[in-house]
């Protein structure tokens, strides 16, 4: 499987592979928000009309906002990074302790306008089931790769069959494709 997938998706010594992309990025509710008033930009959250609409998850993995923090400060640096997380705060963006799918069913629901830090497939699935959100194309936006690796153990070549099976599943390899991620 290694072979078929771009060189960064795969670690030069052999040690790991990614099985999937996902990238985190804004959504918003398509009842609440008309299409071209989304926040397009980082900056764009620190409209006053967006006080009090915001949600991102508690968790502190890159979904959350442990990774959006991160995500901030790797783009703005450290000291713009902080001031622009104090002038965030003042939007009173709610930090929910729950999962970023949950924060997503939120927004559906009406009960914040944005959800930041979602994962866009989240929001592409959602949609096309006719649900009310959409996701914002931007580059503010973070990536981030599920890796799979083995483990030492009794019987390696069985993992490794998994592995394959997993990264070249015809429904995973068509998601990747779909994405522009690979090609045959």
């Amino acid at each position: 499987a290694a072979k078929i997938m771009p060189k960064d998706y795969v670690d030069q010594d052999g040690y790991w592979i990614a099985a999937s992309p996902y990238i985190h990025s804004f959504s918003y509710n398509t009842d609440t928000v008309k299409k071209g008033g989304e926040p397009r930009s980082l900056e764009d959250l620190l409209d006053p009309k967006w006080r009090g609409q915001l949600a991102i998850s508690a968790s502190a993995s890159t979904p959350g906002v442990g990774g959006f923090v991160g995500h901030v400060v790797t783009k703005m640096g450290e000291q713009k990074g902080i001031e622009y997380l104090r002038k965030l705060a003042q939007q009173k963006m709610a930090i929910l302790s729950v999962s970023t799918r949950q924060v997503m069913d939120q927004v559906i629901a009406g009960e914040y306008q944005v959800g930041v830090q979602t994962l866009t497939h989240h929001a592409a699935f959602s949609s096309t089931r006719g649900a009310p959100v959409e996701w914002v194309p931007t580059d503010d936006a973070m990536g981030a790769l599920l890796i799979l690796g083995l483990f030492k153990g009794p019987k390696p070549n069985a993992g490794k069959l998994l592995i394959d099976f997993l990264v070249r599943s015809e429904e995973h390899t068509s998601e990747l494709q779909s994405r522009g991620l690979i090609s045959y």
